[in-house]
C-alpha cells in the first residue's frame, strides 16, 4: 500500500513542480498497472499556476473536482493552492487502509474536513500521517516533496 501511495505522491509532486494542481484526485483517477505501478489520470480539471512567483498558497478560486474528495478550502470556495491536492491524497490514503461503504466514506471524510481523525484506521503511523495531510489549515499540510521525505514513505 505504501509503495502505491508513494508513487501517487511522486506523480502529484511532478505536477506541482511543473506548476499544475490536479484538483480531482480520487481513487477513480488512479490507474493500477500490474501489481507494482500506479499512474494518475484525468487531468481535465487540472489548472496551472501562471506566475513563477506563485507559492504553495497561490490564489486560485475556481471550484473544480469531485466534491467528496475536495479540501475544506476548495469546498468553501476560498483561495487555494497545490496543498488542496495534499488533502485529497490524505483521504485516498485513509481509503486505501480501510474498506468503506459509501455512507461510512462520507462520514469519515466529513470528519477529516472538520479536523477529526478516522477511528477505523488502526495503524498509529498511518493515523498520524493521514492527520498531517488532512490538516484543515492548508498551510499546516506538507508539500508533496516533504511527504516524500517523511519517515512514513521513506
Amino acid at each position: 500500500m505504501r509503495m502505491w501511495f508513494k508513487q501517487m505522491v511522486s506523480a502529484v509532486d511532478y505536477l506541482h513542480d511543473n506548476n499544475f494542481i490536479h484538483r480531482d484526485l480520487k481513487p477513480n483517477n488512479v490507474l493500477f498497472l500490474g501489481k507494482d505501478h500506479v499512474k494518475l489520470c484525468d487531468l481535465g480539471v487540472a489548472t496551472q499556476r501562471h506566475h513563477e512567483d506563485q507559492t504553495e498558497s497561490a490564489c486560485i478560486r475556481s471550484v473544480e473536482g469531485t466534491r467528496l474528495y475536495m479540501s475544506p478550502e476548495l469546498r468553501r470556495e476560498e483561495e487555494y493552492g497545490s496543498k488542496t491536492d495534499v488533502f485529497s491524497l490524505g483521504l485516498i490514503l485513509a481509503e486505501l487502509c480501510v474498506v468503506m461503504t459509501k455512507d461510512i466514506r462520507i462520514e469519515i471524510f466529513s470528519n477529516y474536513r472538520a479536523g477529526k481523525q478516522c477511528e477505523l484506521v488502526t495503524d498509529k503511523n498511518t493515523v498520524n500521517f493521514c492527520q498531517l495531510l488532512t490538516q484543515v489549515d492548508s498551510m499546516s499540510r506538507p508539500t508533496c516533496r516533504e511527504m516524500l521525505d517523511h519517515l512514513f514513505l521513506a
